[in-house]
């Protein structure tokens, strides 16, 4: 695999992690419990939404799953990996094997999902 790759690869996961790290910080500074603090912030959306400046933020959000989920967090990470994963195999050298294989598993009547 080439560096560039596991640099991204690096740096997804390093994202990710920094990201519940932040949020777990800023949840233990607030003296909230972690589910207190996650539904505090939730209270701005409604307040940013309200203003009308800000229409797609507005579509996104009523349209989201994955922020109203409890499982977002993990939710978010396989969503986001499985894109760079997908970037990262479009770099990769072109075999007839593996486009046999993905063909065979497109093809009607296989299991894949």
């Amino acid at each position: 695999m080439p560096w560039w790759m596991e640099l991204t690869l690096s740096a997804f996961v390093l994202g990710h992690v920094l990201g519940e790290l932040g949020d777990q910080e800023a949840a233990r500074r607030s003296g909230l419990s972690h589910e207190q603090w996650v539904e505090q912030q939730g209270e701005y959306g409604p307040t940013i939404m309200n203003s009308g400046l800000y229409p797609r933020f507005t579509r996104v959000i009523i349209e989201a799953e994955t922020p109203h989920s409890p499982d977002r967090q993990d939710r978010g990470f396989e969503a986001g990996l499985d894109r760079v994963l997908d970037g990262l195999a479009a770099h990769l050298p072109y075999s007839s094997a593996a486009a046999s294989a993905m063909s065979s598993s497109d093809s009607p009547g296989s299991s894949a999902t």
